[in-house]
């Protein structure tokens, strides 16, 4: 009797598909198959997937008491102490520069978050 030892894998590209199986033949020999197909799908009718990780327009580079930042439109800057409390909240525009004037020394955590996309960075203040 025929029967299959494992499920058959399948792989697809562009322009064809790939099946492939082992199975044992009469004589209890084991075969392994690979059928081979064009696709001929139109290139309209081909889906892409969107990348898993996005890149975000939204830029933050952390200096030395303070944060340099870029981001499309307007977006909200949040930043936490190390204990994880928010300790201030601004609203952002453009390109510019956040600096930690009234923040004790210590390291602080940075999200910007924007409808465009976010970005988050620590920063560590020294007085």
């Amino acid at each position: 009797p025929y029967f299959s030892s494992q499920a058959p894998a399948v792989a697809v590209c562009k322009d064809r598909i790939v099946w492939s199986y082992c199975r044992y033949n009469s004589d209890s020999e084991l075969e392994a198959w690979a059928m081979i197909s064009d696709w001929d799908m139109p290139d309209e009718s081909i889906i892409e997937e969107e990348p898993l990780v996005k890149v975000s327009p939204v830029k933050l580079t952390p200096f030395l008491n303070r944060l340099s930042y870029e981001v499309p439109g307007e977006a909200v800057l949040t930043l936490y102490n190390s204990a994880g409390r928010r300790v201030a909240e601004d609203v952002i525009h453009g390109k510019g520069e956040w600096h930690a004037v009234d923040k004790p020394s210590g390291v602080y955590f940075a999200r910007v978050e924007s409808v465009e996309g976010s970005a988050r960075a620590k920063v560590v203040v020294v007085r």
